[in-house]
């Protein structure tokens, strides 16, 4: 009866009574958005950056030790869940190196930037190791292109063909 109660409030924000805070669980909710806005702005970074350019990497070393290291780093990363990642680097960072607060939200843009930045690489290992695989596959896909193979054979410099014909499109 409890979740028919809860079912018939939610889709009109009504998510009940919290029992650990002794508030609306609404209001919970709408007092943690900006900390979990920063947290999703801040590990959506290592995503774009690391992901997209380590798939490029993977791309154009195909077949080397790089690649295979990459491949490597990449599946242990997909396989990692977020909170084992977060403990390893809780432990490392925050607590025997003491680079990284390990508790709390900080206080300042700054702090608060410096409280997310481990929680952020946490949630992003996974995300970025799907990017990696993503950008490698598309891009070797394009290599094997017929047209990539014709302007590599009438002597159109490699990292022309890359460049021109490969990589992502011109920006507007």
């Amino acid at each position: 009866m409890r979740y028919w109660h809860w079912l018939e409030g939610a889709p009109h924000g009504d998510f009940g009574r919290s029992h650990v805070f002794h508030q609306d669980v609404s209001s919970v909710i709408w007092s943690r958005l900006p900390a979990s806005l920063l947290l999703g702005a801040v590990s959506a970074l290592p995503i774009a950056l690391f992901g997209v350019a380590a798939g490029i990497v993977g791309a154009l070393r195909r077949g080397t030790r790089t690649d295979t290291a990459l491949i490597l780093l990449v599946t242990v990363g997909a396989a990692a869940p977020a909170f084992v990642a977060a403990l390893i680097l809780r432990s490392v960072f925050g607590v025997r190196l003491g680079w990284f607060p390990t508790i709390g939200n900080g206080t300042g843009v700054l702090d608060h930037l410096h409280h997310v930045v481990l929680p952020a690489i946490a949630l992003s290992v996974s995300f970025t190791a799907l990017v990696t695989r993503v950008i490698r596959s598309a891009m070797l896909d394009e290599l094997r292109r017929e047209h990539v193979e014709v302007a590599l054979s009438r002597g159109v410099p490699r990292r022309t063909v890359i460049r021109r014909d490969v990589g992502p499109p011109p920006s507007v």
